[in-house]
């Protein structure tokens, strides 16, 4: 057993009432292993492989990080993690680019965006993985893209006159996704002129609304996006799209 792929596994309830508590073992177990490659799909140079980097995040109840183990890319676009303890994973990358010189009236520069982290068929971007005791992963592919969607828009009143400063909130149809998933539920604040623009979207259905508040507490509840969604707009987002949908009030 190679002392470099080992993982600490241990799952024990304990009480502590201010008594000691005695005969606790926690044993180690080798780490399970996550293999795969990176592609990108686009026209964009690509980035230097050794600014490529594949993380593991641990996902505890609702989906909150409980820590994450990462690993480097190599020039063939290959990845392997070592050591990984067992649990509920989303496989995630970062791509970084040298960005070039600010400017103020300059578009922002195209970059390469993560497009989708498949194991067997499922995207864990947006559904974890299971991963048990001894349980390899082998065959992740994460593709990344340069032609990511885009949603544009405007809030308008009855004279269709822009209004400022509301809450627009842009969340996936399908309510599997509606737990606190960063990558299908999104919300910004219109500008002075009324107008909103979503960034790096994933192409699929969306509902679409204007919010005078948004508490996040509530963001991801059911019974609350149930209200919302009851009067949004439902807007379809192709690959690449850059879509315009106005928001009127009346």
């Amino acid at each position: 057993m190679s002392s470099m792929n080992l993982a600490l596994w241990a799952q024990q309830e304990v009480v502590v009432n201010g008594e000691d508590i005695t005969g606790v073992t926690l044993a180690l177990t080798e780490g399970t292993t996550i293999t795969g490659r990176v592609v990108f799909q686009g026209s964009l140079p690509q980035p230097d492989p050794t600014r490529v980097r594949i993380t593991a995040e641990a996902l505890g109840a609702n989906r909150v990080l409980m820590g994450a183990r990462s690993a480097p890319m190599d020039a063939s676009g290959a990845f392997e993690l070592t050591g990984v303890t067992p649990g509920r994973y989303r496989l995630s990358a970062t791509a970084v680019m040298p960005m070039p010189m600010a400017s103020a009236t300059a578009p922002p520069p195209l970059t390469w965006s993560l497009r989708s982290s498949l194991v067997a068929g499922r995207d864990t971007l947006d559904m974890p993985i299971e991963i048990g005791p001894g349980q390899d992963v082998r065959g992740a592919v994460l593709t990344f893209t340069d032609k990511p969607a885009e949603l544009s828009g405007a809030i308008l009143d009855a004279a269709r006159n822009g209004i400022p400063d509301l809450t627009v909130a842009l969340f996936a149809t399908d309510r599997a996704l509606w737990t606190m998933n960063p990558r299908r539920l999104r919300s910004l604040r219109s500008f002075a002129d009324g107008s909103f623009r979503f960034l790096q979207l994933l192409p699929g259905e969306y509902y679409l609304a204007a919010i005078s508040e948004l508490d996040q507490s509530s963001w991801g509840d059911p019974a609350f996006m149930e209200q919302v969604a009851a009067a949004s707009i439902r807007v379809t987002i192709g690959e690449g799209e850059k879509k315009a949908q106005d928001i009127q009030i009346r």
